[in-house]
């Protein structure tokens, strides 16, 4: 009929996302700025899958925020770093902030991250902004073949 080709369909917009990876020697407050400006302070941070803090937010242009803290692997590895700073079971250096960490072990932690935030927000495109090292474990994400998304 006429009105059948004047019908409007309504799409479900993905809900927009975006996940901020620090660099090396550095921890989720780099983003502070950034995130003070275009997401109002709701920016929670996510270690080893799980929520820290306040839920997301969207901001005006109805975009979340989220940021890891990497270092999960950090406390049971026996990695010493370049520097050899790190020792298995130091108790005071667990909040290395994933700086003795392989770049595999920190695509885990994005995986994880990836799919606490699906879990919250399942119809949802995820944006990956990653300074320095923050870079190098979104693309060991990417580069996973047994990432699904």
């Amino acid at each position: 009929s006429k009105n059948d080709s004047y019908a409007v369909r309504l799409v479900r917009q993905p809900t927009q996302v975006v996940l901020f990876l620090h660099g090396m020697n550095s921890g989720p407050e780099t983003w502070n700025p950034i995130v003070s400006n275009y997401f109002n302070e709701s920016c929670p941070t996510i270690y080893n899958g799980a929520i820290k803090g306040i839920y997301s937010i969207p901001n005006t242009q109805n975009t979340h925020c989220f940021r890891i803290e990497f270092g999960a692997f950090d406390a049971t590895s026996t990695n010493k770093g370049l520097d050899g700073a790190w020792t298995y079971g130091e108790t005071n250096n667990y909040d290395s902030a994933g700086d003795y960490s392989t770049f595999s072990q920190l695509g885990i932690e994005v995986d994880k991250a990836i799919n606490r935030i699906k879990k919250i927000l399942p119809n949802s495109q995820i944006l990956l902004v990653g300074h320095s090292r923050g870079g190098l474990a979104a693309r060991a994400f990417l580069q996973n073949p047994n990432v699904t998304y």
